[in-house]
C-alpha cells in the first residue's frame, strides 16, 4: 500500500469509526508524517500512534481498540460454535491433532449447539460489552484469548461466554446470566479461572494403567500392587524406595499404547507422562511427554538393576513358567527359560537375583534366590501369552530360547518343543522338524537384526527405540503413579519414566522436595502460593539420619528460586511466584530476612522468591516493651508452628526455661531487620498470626500457618491437604446508577464565564442529559429571574422546578452524584457465590491434595475492584466522613449476601463437610469473633438475627468467602482502579507483560474538561508534578490526591472498618512518601493494635528526588516546582 492510498484508507476507516472533524484533523496530521512510502500494515501504525495518545483525549482510546477489534476480528470469526471448533482443531508443532478443549465439555457444546449458539447471539443482541481500553485490549489478547496454531482466534465475547457455560452447562438462564455479567463488566472471575475454563489439561498426576509392571528389589510387579515402603530401580541407576503411591481418575486425558523395539509387551500410560529420552542435539538424557514423543525415539532402560518381569501360573504350589524378558546385559536383551546350563548364560545371570513366586492354599510370598538356583525339576509349559506374540517378538522369543541351549537342558520336557515347533508354523517360519529332544527353526535373521537395531547404547546406557504409539479407545478410567524419594523415577516396562509429583511439607529431604514438586505442578496452571516453613530445621541443627549438621533454610530457599523462575504459569501467562512464610522464632529469621536484598553475595540470596512473616502477638509485644527474643530451631523445639494464643505463648516460655533456644537476641533488633528489608525491597509481607487465627472460621480444623503469595488467603492447609481458594471480583463502579430524579427537571443555573465552578456544574450536567438554562446575571433578565438573585453573593445560583437549591456542592448532591445501587450490589454476590461453588465442582486439581481440601471446606474468595473509582465517580475524597461509610457499607452488604447465597446452596446440596464445630454453626459471625473493637453500628440494611437463625439451621456451602485480592491484571481488563487501593498517580506510564501504557485518571480527565482545563500544557504539569494534582489551581483536589498525599492512618482505619466483614483478608499494601523508618514502626503498630490480619502485603516507598523528564521542557520543569515550593511555603 503506497503512502496516499493508506492515508485516504485511514480517514475513511476514521469516519466509518465516527470520528469527528476536529478529531480526524488532530489523528490525521499526527499520522502522516510517520507514514513510509511504502507499508504493509495499516492496524499497527494507527494503533501505535493512537494508544500512544490515548491517555490525551478518549476518542484515541476508543478508535484504537476499534482498530484492534477490526483486526481480531479477520482471524476469528463471530459465530461461539465457528470459534470451538477452531480451538478444537488446533494442531501441535508436529502437525498432529492437540485439541484444546475438555472432550466432555466439547462434546456438550455440539450436542446442544442450537441452543448454545442462540443464548450467546441473543446475549450478544441485548446487551452492551463494557468500553475496553487499549491496555485492557492488549492485556486479553496477549494473556487470556485462545491461541491454537493459526493465532488468537477467540475474541473477548467468547472468553465470557466459554466461562459461562463452563459453569452453568444446560443451565440457560443461568448462562445468559453469568454471561450477562461479565460482558457488562459487573464482576470478573480470577485469571486461574479464565485461563482454564473448559480448557484441556491434566487432572492430578500423569499415570499408568494398572496392570503396568514396575521393577522393584523383590521382582516385578503391578504398579497397582507397589506399595510404600519397596525400593524401585530410577534413572540414576540406583534402589530408591517408595514413598506415595498415586490412584487417580484419568478424567479426559488420553491414553495410549507403546510398543519398543526388543520389548515384547506394549506399555499404557497417558499422553502427559514423562519417559527419559535421549536428545541428539544435547547429547544427552531428558524428560519428554508421551504426547511429544515420536517412533524412532530412543529411550533408556534401567540398567544394571533385575532388568526384568516375570508371568507366574501356578497349579498346586507349583511354578509352571518362568520367563525373564528385556534383562540389562552388555550382550543385549535375552530371555531365559529357567536353569539354562549354557555355561556363559549361568556365568551371566549368577549375580542376578529373582522373585520365584509361590502360593498354595495357606500362603503367598516372593523367594529371592538367584537365577542360577532356580530348581530343574519345576516343569515347564508355554505360558499362554506366548500364543499371541507378534512375528517380530516371537522371532526374539525364540532366539532367547536358542541362547539358553534349551533342547539339551529339557529334553525330559515332552510337550515344550513340539508346542514351540507349532507356535513358529503358525506365524509363518520355516520350520523342518521336531521331536521331544530336538527342534530346528529356520531362524528369520532380518527380523531379527532389526530388533537388535532396536537396542543400543545412548550416553553411556542402554536405551530402546519406540516403535509405536497408538491411542486406545477404551481404557481403564484409574490410573497409576508412584512417588519416589530424591530421584522421582522408576522403570516400568522396562524403560525409565518419572513420577510426577510428591506432597508433603515435613522436615526431610523427601518433605521439602514434595513441596517443591507440588509447588511447581500448582504454580504451572496458574496457581501462585504460599510455602509455610517455619517447620524446616534451621542452621547446624543436629539430622540423626546422617549423623550430620543441617544448612538451613536458605539452600532450600535457592532451590525453590531457581525453580520460580524456571515455571511459567499456563504456558508463558504470567510467571511462577513463590511466598515463603516463616515465624520470627526460627533460628534463620536474620537470613531469611536478607534474602532477598539487594547487596550481598548471591549464594545468600533467592531474589525471586516473595517473603512473608507470620507473626505472633508475643512477638509484637516484645519489641514494643524492648524486652529478649530467643531464636530456635523447630527440630529442638517442635510444634510452635502447629499453636497459636495462649498455647503459643506457654510453649514458648517453656523452651526459653529449658534453654532449648540457640540464640539469644533483643526483640528490636529483629524488628529493625525486618523494616530495614521492607524499605529496600517492599517485602516481607507481614500477616499477624494470632489474629489471622483467632478471627477465622475455620478455627475447628487446627492452626492456620500461612496466607497465599498476595497475603489475603487465611486457610488451614497441613500434609494432608493442600489449602485453594477459588476468586472472583466485582467490580464495583457497575453498582453506581445515576441519581433517580423522579422525571424532567426544569432546572435554571445563574453563573459567570470565570466562574470555575459554574464551568463545572454545567460539564456535569451536559455529562448527565439534563437540559438546563443557563443565564449570566450581567445579561438582560426578565423581573423574575432578577428576582431570584436577590440577597445571593455567591455563583453558581441554582434553581430546579422553580425552587432555589444552591450551588455547586448542593446541586451536585441532591441531582448529579450517582447513587450506589445496594440491591444490584448483593445480586452479583450472590451470583458469584453460585458461580464460585461450581467452580469447586468442575475445576481440574493440580494436586489430588488440593481437590481434597477444596471439596471438603468449599472456601471461595469475593473481592473488589474500583473502590476509588466510585470515590471519584461521587466527587468523594478516599478519607472522608461519607467515603469511609461507604466502604464500610459496601463490605457488610457483601458478607451478608455472601453467606445468605452460600446459606441457600446448603439447602440445596447441603453444608460443607466440616461445618460442624465451625463458629458459623455457633451462630457466630465473622464480626463477632472479637472479645473487645466489635462493630458498634450497622447500616440497618440488612436482617442479621433471620440469617443467623437459618445458617445454625442449615449451615453454609462454604467455610470462607470474602478475600479482597489485589486484582492487578483482571482490573486492567476492566479499566478498573486495583481493588480497594487509592490510585498511586493520576498520570503514569505502566509496564505490564502486555506492553507499554499511559494511564490515566479518567474521572480527573472529564473533571478538566469540564472546566476547560484539559490541554498539553496541564498534561505536561501532571507529567511533572508525578501525577499529584495538588500544586495545580483548580477545586476539589482533595478528591484528586494520590496515595502519597493520604493519611496511612487513614487508611488502616479503613481497612479496619472492612475487616470487620471480611472473613479472610486483604491484601493491604502501605506507603511512604520517604523511607523513614519510624513512620513505618508507627503504621505496623497501628495496624497490628486495629485488629488487621495482614499488616502489610507491599510497604512501598518512593525517593524524593527524582531524574529530569526529558519530554518536558527543563525550564519549564523548574519553573513550575519553584512556584510549587512557593506556595508550600
Amino acid at each position: 500500500m503506497d503512502r496516499n492510498t493508506f492515508l485516504t484508507t485511514l480517514e475513511s476507516r476514521l469516519v466509518e469509526y465516527g470520528c469527528g472533524k476536529e478529531d480526524l484533523e488532530r489523528i490525521y496530521s499526527k499520522i502522516q508524517s510517520r507514514v513510509p512510502e511504502k507499508m504493509d500494515s495499516l492496524h499497527d501504525l494507527v494503533v501505535q500512534c493512537l494508544s500512544s495518545e490515548c491517555h490525551r483525549f478518549e476518542t484515541y482510546d476508543r478508535l484504537a481498540v476499534q482498530f484492534l477489534s477490526q483486526e481480531l476480528a479477520d482471524g476469528a470469526p463471530f459465530s461461539f460454535l465457528e470459534v470451538v471448533r477452531k480451538i478444537q482443531a488446533n494442531q501441535n508443532i508436529n502437525g498432529d491433532p492437540k485439541p484444546l478443549l475438555a472432550a466432555e465439555f466439547y462434546e456438550f457444546i455440539e450436542q446442544h449447539a442450537e441452543q448454545v449458539e442462540a443464548v450467546f447471539t441473543e446475549t450478544l443482541r441485548d446487551t452492551e460489552h463494557f468500553p475496553v481500553s487499549t491496555f485492557g485490549w492488549k492485556t486479553l489478547f496477549r494473556s487470556y484469548l485462545t491461541r491454537t496454531h493459526e493465532g488468537v482466534v477467540e475474541r473477548p465475547d467468547h472468553l465470557w461466554y466459554r466461562v459461562a457455560l463452563f459453569l452453568h452447562r444446560d443451565d440457560w438462564d443461568r448462562v445468559r446470566s453469568s454471561f450477562v455479567g461479565l460482558r457488562q463488566g459487573n464482576f470478573i472471575h480470577a485469571t486461574p479461572t479464565l485461563f482454564s475454563a473448559g480448557m484441556s489439561r491434566p487432572q492430578m498426576a500423569s499415570c499408568f494403567s494398572a496392570s503396568t509392571l514396575v521393577w522393584t528389589e523383590k521382582g516385578v510387579r503391578p504398579i497397582a500392587q507397589v506399595q510404600i515402603g519397596d525400593r524401585v530401580w530410577t534413572h540414576q541407576q540406583r534402589w530408591k524406595t517408595v514413598l506415595q503411591t498415586h490412584k487417580n481418575e484419568r478424567g479426559d486425558r488420553g491414553m495410549v499404547s507403546l510398543t519398543f523395539c526388543g520389548l515384547s509387551e506394549p506399555l499404557e500410560a497417558t499422553v502427559d507422562h514423562p519417559f527419559f529420552v535421549w536428545n541428539c542435539l544435547s547429547k544427552s538424557y531428558q524428560w519428554k511427554k508421551v504426547d511429544d514423543m515420536r517412533p524412532g525415539d530412543w529411550i533408556a532402560q534401567g540398567d544394571g538393576g533385575i532388568g526384568t518381569h516375570f508371568r507366574r501360573h501356578t497349579l498346586n504350589g507349583l511354578l509352571y513358567s518362568l520367563r525373564i524378558l528385556s534383562t540389562q546385559t552388555k550382550k543385549g536383551p535375552v530371555v531365559v527359560i529357567r536353569g539354562s546350563q549354557w555355561p556363559a548364560v549361568k556365568k551371566l545371570w549368577s549375580e542376578f537375583r529373582v522373585s520365584v513366586h509361590v502360593e498354595d492354599a495357606k500362603d503367598s510370598n516372593d523367594k529371592i534366590i538367584s537365577i542360577d538356583k532356580i530348581h530343574f525339576w519345576i516343569p515347564v509349559r508355554v505360558d499362554q501369552d506366548y500364543m499371541g506374540l507378534e512375528k517380530k517378538a516371537l522371532a526374539y522369543f525364540l532366539r532367547g530360547v536358542r541362547m539358553t541351549n534349551l533342547y539339551n537342558s529339557f529334553t525330559r520336557e515332552y510337550t515344550y518343543l513340539p508346542s514351540l515347533w507349532e507356535m513358529a508354523k503358525c506365524k509363518g517360519f520355516r520350520t523342518v522338524k521336531t521331536t521331544a529332544e530336538k527342534m530346528q527353526i529356520i531362524e528369520p535373521w532380518d527380523l531379527l537384526d532389526f530388533l537388535q537395531v532396536g537396542r543400543t547404547t545412548k550416553g553411556g546406557r542402554w536405551a530402546v527405540r519406540l516403535w509405536s504409539k497408538t491411542l486406545l479407545s477404551n481404557p481403564d478410567n484409574d490410573v497409576y503413579t508412584l512417588g519416589v524419594e530424591d530421584d522421582h523415577s522408576y522403570v516400568a516396562g522396562g524403560v525409565v519414566v518419572k513420577n510426577c509429583f510428591l506432597v508433603g511439607t515435613e522436615d526431610s529431604v523427601q518433605g521439602i522436595y514434595q513441596t517443591l514438586a507440588d509447588a511447581a505442578q500448582i504454580s504451572k496452571w496458574a496457581g501462585g502460593l504460599g510455602i509455610h516453613v517455619s517447620d524446616v530445621r534451621g542452621k547446624n541443627s543436629y539430622i540423626y539420619g546422617t549423623n550430620g549438621t543441617s544448612n538451613g533454610i536458605l539452600p532450600m530457599l535457592k532451590v525453590f528460586n531457581n525453580t520460580a523462575r524456571y515455571i511459567d504459569q499456563g504456558g508463558g501467562k504470567r510467571n511462577g511466584a513463590f511466598a515463603m512464610y516463616l515465624e520470627p522464632w526460627h533460628s534463620d529469621i536474620l537470613s531469611f530476612l536478607e534474602a532477598k536484598r539487594n547487596t550481598g553475595s548471591e549464594e545468600e540470596r533467592a531474589r525471586d522468591l516473595f517473603y512473608a512473616l507470620w507473626i505472633p502477638d508475643l512477638f509484637m509485644r516484645c519489641v514494643e516493651e524492648g524486652r529478649d527474643w530467643y531464636l530456635m530451631s523447630p527440630s529442638e523445639c517442635p510444634d510452635l508452628a502447629h499453636v497459636w494464643g495462649d498455647a503459643f505463648e506457654t510453649l514458648y516460655q517453656q523452651y526459653v526455661d529449658e534453654g532449648k533456644y540457640t540464640q539469644k537476641i533483643s526483640a528490636r533488633d529483629v524488628w529493625k531487620e525486618i523494616t530495614r528489608s521492607q524499605l529496600e525491597t517492599g517485602t516481607p509481607y507481614m500477616l499477624y498470626k494470632d489474629s489471622c487465627n483467632r478471627r477465622s472460621n475455620q478455627q475447628n480444623l487446627g492452626t492456620i500457618r500461612s496466607s497465599n503469595l498476595c497475603c489475603e488467603i487465611i486457610e488451614y492447609s497441613d500434609a494432608h491437604e493442600y489449602a485453594v481458594c477459588n476468586l472472583a471480583s466485582i467490580a464495583l463502579p457497575s453498582c453506581l446508577r445515576p441519581r433517580s430524579l423522579g422525571g424532567p427537571l426544569d432546572i435554571w443555573v445563574y453563573g459567570k464565564p470565570d466562574c470555575v465552578y459554574c464551568k463545572m456544574l454545567k460539564g456535569a450536567l451536559n455529562d448527565a442529559h439534563l437540559p438546563f438554562v443557563y443565564r449570566d446575571p450581567s445579561d438582560d433578565l426578565t423581573k423574575e429571574e432578577a428576582a431570584r438573585l436577590v440577597g445571593k453573593k455567591t455563583v453558581p445560583m441554582v434553581y430546579v422546578q422553580n425552587e432555589y437549591v444552591g450551588g455547586w456542592e448542593e446541586t451536585w448532591k441532591r441531582y448529579l452524584s450517582p447513587e450506589f445501587d445496594w440491591e444490584r450490589l448483593g445480586a452479583i454476590t450472590e451470583q458469584l457465590v453460585e458461580n464460585l461453588n461450581l467452580v469447586i465442582d468442575k475445576n481440574a486439581y493440580p494436586l489430588e491434595k488440593c481437590r481434597l481440601s477444596n471439596t471438603k471446606h468449599r472456601p471461595i474468595g469475593i473481592g473488589v475492584q474500583g473502590l476509588a473509582d466510585v470515590f471519584f465517580r461521587m466527587l468523594l475524597p478516599y478519607d472522608s466522613p461519607e467515603a469511609r461509610q461507604l466502604n464500610r457499607d459496601i463490605f457488610e452488604c457483601m458478607y451478608f449476601h455472601a453467606l445468605q447465597a452460600s446459606h441457600r446452596v446448603a439447602v440445596r446440596h447441603g453444608p460443607y463437610s466440616s461445618f460442624q464445630g465451625s463458629p458459623l454453626s455457633k451462630g457466630i459471625f465473622h464480626f463477632e469473633m472479637l472479645e473487645k473493637d466489635r462493630p458498634t453500628s450497622f447500616s440497618g440494611k440488612w436482617d442479621w438475627e433471620t440469617l443467623r437463625t437459618n445458617i445454625v439451621r442449615d449451615g453454609t456451602r462454604n467455610s470462607l468467602l470474602l478475600a479482597p485480592m489485589p486484582t492487578a491484571s483482571t482490573s486492567q481488563i476492566l479499566g478498573n482502579t486495583e481493588s480497594f487501593e487509592p490510585l498511586t498517580s493520576n498520570l503514569y506510564l505502566r509496564r505490564t507483560s502486555a506492553g507499554e501504557f499511559y494511564v490515566c485518571n479518567h474521572m480527573l480527565r472529564r473533571f478538566l474538561q469540564w472546566i476547560g482545563r484539559w490541554d498539553n500544557d496541564m498534561i505536561e504539569k501532571l507529567i511533572i508534578f508525578k501525577g499529584s494534582v495538588q500544586s495545580l489551581d483548580i477545586p476539589l483536589k482533595p478528591v484528586f490526591r494520590t496515595v502519597w498525599e493520604i493519611s496511612q492512618k487513614s487508611l488502616i482505619d479503613m481497612a479496619a472498618d472492612r475487616q470487620f466483614f471480611i472473613d479472610q483478608s486483604q491484601s493491604f499494601n502501605l506507603y511512604l512518601q520517604d523511607a523513614d523508618m519510624e513512620k513505618l514502626n508507627k503504621m505496623h503498630f497501628y495496624g497490628w493494635k486495629k485488629g488487621l490480619k495482614t499488616g502489610s502485603y507491599y510497604v512501598r516507598s518512593r525517593a524524593s528526588l527524582s531524574s529530569q523528564n526529558f519530554t518536558i521542557d527543563p525550564l519549564k520543569e523548574k519553573e513550575e516546582k519553584e512556584t510549587c515550593l512557593s506556595c508550600s511555603a
